[in-house]
């Protein structure tokens, strides 16, 4: 029995939806309502497109608010970071000792700071032999997560987009075939998304969020909250150079 994964066809979101499908007029632009793919300027246009081929080509699009998705998209880089085949964080595989505290570094950060003991085995990770002086168990679990979420950032995200084009941007939907067939997309508000990917940026952290280790020897700093791999996307009223815009002026 094949192993092989099945050949799938990938429909790329709409790059533009800037201009008449029909005679290329850039205003009064409206969405076809049913499968929100081309758009028209006119109720003539969207006619004369209709019975030149739109009619078979049409379908059914299934729109996604990726607003709606957020919680989805967590639950997914979450699976990730707990999947076997990624190493475990040496903060997991050693004691917690103390409760963390918030420490200056010599570059004018600061972060708060876990200092580490014993080894610990695997399996005791997040118990109380983990961290016997946790204030409670709520604090405990919410540590344990946070420093299981660092790491291996690059290649969650990029799973996490290739999870998304198998799934939405490999169905399609058309009149001209007998068999029921499900278009679905993602969209932001109203507007279609048509382009995401990764891209580097900065997030907002305060310092008392930002995590650093300590073994007894060595100090060493968590995920960096100005070099983040971030999932953007694009649509039909916010451009991919809109997007580069907004990125440059965050880095800066």
């Amino acid at each position: 029995m094949s192993t092989d994964p099945p050949n799938q066809k990938v429909y790329l979101p709409v790059e533009s939806l800037d201009t008449c499908s029909v005679c290329s007029k850039k205003y009064n632009l409206r969405l076809c309502s049913a499968c929100g793919e081309v758009v028209y300027c006119s109720g003539e246009c969207q006619k004369a497109d209709w019975d030149k081929g739109h009619k078979e080509a049409c379908g059914k699009t299934d729109r996604i608010d990726i607003a709606s998705f957020y919680p989805i998209l967590a639950i997914l880089e979450d699976v990730c970071h707990a999947h076997a085949a990624k190493d475990m964080h040496p903060a997991l595989l050693h004691q917690v000792i103390g409760r963390p505290v918030v420490f200056g570094f010599p570059d004018n950060t600061a972060a708060k700071v876990v200092s580490l003991g014993q080894d610990i085995h695997p399996a005791d990770c997040g118990s109380s032999k983990w961290w016997p002086n946790a204030p409670a168990e709520k604090a405990r679990r919410r540590l344990l997560m946070r420093i299981m979420r660092e790491g291996e950032v690059l290649p969650i995200v990029t799973a996490v987009c290739i999870a998304l084009l198998s799934t939405m941007y490999t169905t399609t939907s058309s009149r001209a075939t007998k068999e029921s067939q499900r278009r679905v997309r993602l969209q932001y508000k109203s507007s279609p998304i048509s382009d995401f990917g990764i891209a580097k940026g900065a997030v907002d952290v305060k310092c008392q969020d930002q995590l650093a280790y300590f073994d007894g020897e060595k100090f060493w700093k968590g995920q960096d909250p100005n070099d983040q791999d971030l999932l953007p996307h694009c649509t039909r009223r916010f451009s991919r150079e809109a997007y580069d815009k907004k990125i440059r002026k965050r880095t800066k």
